[in-house]
């Protein structure tokens, strides 16, 4: 697996410590080790060794992940992708643009045809949740932008549930599209880093672009939520 952050232990062997602050208020505090290299969302050019590199790096986890469990993972979370389905029907009313509205009923229709069928039988095991491009570090060559790079770490693990195995690469299959003329090509590279580390299933490969589509879907429609409660907060329209 590449490697991702550890938790650091405080003097007196703590994960998590509790502090007061100026405000009087207690805050629980922990840290953890750094990482090196650059997030992937700042590399212009996406070469296709670094695409496969991201894909193998995706396999790695999984594979990683494969015996690990855990009570706190097993949780409604909105952004688990077993849940994309019902969380595009709850707010898909939100959406204001028309384009992009027709975008997603188009989409979901051709997801419930040919993907929801395959969903039963998707091996589950836990999962990073949110594998996207700014929280995938790269490094190993001059500069990010030379296409020479490696996927280095992983970070970020506050989405992790226990959810469809093939949906952190489908997750992180979805923010390569973006930009992309020929989406296909982009993402067939990923696919065959994953398939070094980890063997899909058929139905896993049969679902995989339509889990691609529900995650674009889903982002559009929480955004479109989160959007509503806080119209003031410019970063909740980036998807």
């Amino acid at each position: 697996m590449k490697t991702s952050p550890r938790l650091v232990r405080s003097t007196t062997g703590e994960t998590i410590v509790a502090a007061t602050g100026p405000d009087g208020r207690t805050h629980l505090a922990w840290a953890i080790s750094w990482l090196s290299g650059r997030p992937l969302g700042l590399a212009n050019r996406r070469s296709r060794a670094l695409l496969e590199s991201f894909g193998r790096s995706v396999g790695d986890l999984a594979a990683a992940l494969a015996d690990f469990d855990a009570p706190a993972i097993h949780r409604d979370f909105y952004w688990d992708l077993a849940n994309g389905r019902a969380i595009v029907e709850r707010f898909r009313g939100l959406v204001a643009d028309p384009e992009l509205g027709r975008a997603i009923d188009s989409l979901m229709a051709t997801f419930d045809r040919h993907t929801a069928p395959l969903l039963a039988a998707l091996p589950r095991a836990a999962v990073h949740g949110d594998p996207n491009d700014y929280n995938v570090l790269v490094g190993g060559g001059e500069d990010v932008e030379s296409g020479e790079q490696t996927v280095t770490g992983l970070v970020d693990f506050g989405d992790m549930t226990h959810s469809y195995r093939i949906g952190d690469l489908a997750i992180a299959m979805a923010y390569m599209v973006f930009g992309e003329s020929d989406p296909l090509a982009a993402l067939a590279p990923m696919v065959r880093g994953y398939c070094e580390a980890v063997t899909p299933t058929e139905n896993e490969l049969g679902a995989l672009f339509g889990l691609v589509a529900l995650r674009l879907c889903t982002s559009a429609c929480i955004a479109a939520d989160q959007q509503r409660q806080r119209p003031d907060n410019e970063y909740l329209g980036v998807s």
